[in-house]
């Protein structure tokens, strides 16, 4: 496993666990909760071009 993959799989541990344990205080904060949900969605967003941007180099160099 690359450092990287660890580093990616702790920071998902973590960030699960403050989801779990923020999510009661946000109920009543729309404002975190819509900047919580917005700070989600750029993080997968950028996993998902990290992985494209991966697979594209892999095939190029298989090419």
């Amino acid at each position: 496993m690359r450092d990287h993959d660890v580093v990616r799989r702790s920071y998902d541990n973590v960030a699960e666990e403050s989801t779990a344990r923020m999510h009661d205080e946000l109920v009543g904060k729309p404002l975190y909760r819509a900047l919580e949900m917005r700070m989600e969605h750029i993080h997968y967003a950028h996993e998902a071009e990290t992985r494209r941007d991966y697979l594209m180099v892999r095939r190029a160099a298989a090419a």
